[in-house]
């Protein structure tokens, strides 16, 4: 098996035993902030983005549902670019 520079084997072994591994480093520093700033002004947005296009944020009690963005690769082209970075490629064909 050939491990990539993200990815040691002890990553490898823990995901076989227990189905998941951490793995670091997958996204630069600069990337983690972009894609939080795009998550923090999507919250933002007029048109209704949230639970699959029905509802704005203002229109979702949070006490009482936990508020997901589903597919943003849909709404913005930085979301799919995110889901297609060639490390995360890296680890999940590794894996």
């Amino acid at each position: 098996m050939n491990l990539t520079s993200l990815i040691s084997a002890a990553d490898k072994e823990h995901y076989d035993t227990n189905g998941y591994c951490i793995i670091d480093d997958v996204y630069s520093a600069e990337e983690l902030q972009e894609i939080e700033d795009f998550f923090e002004n999507f919250k933002e947005r007029e048109d209704k983005t949230f639970e699959n296009g029905h509802v704005r944020l203002d229109e979702v009690d949070r006490t009482k549902q936990q508020v997901r963005v589903l597919q943003p690769h849909r709404i913005d082209e930085r979301g799919m670019n995110w889901f297609l970075h060639p490390n995360v490629a890296e680890v999940l064909e590794t894996l």
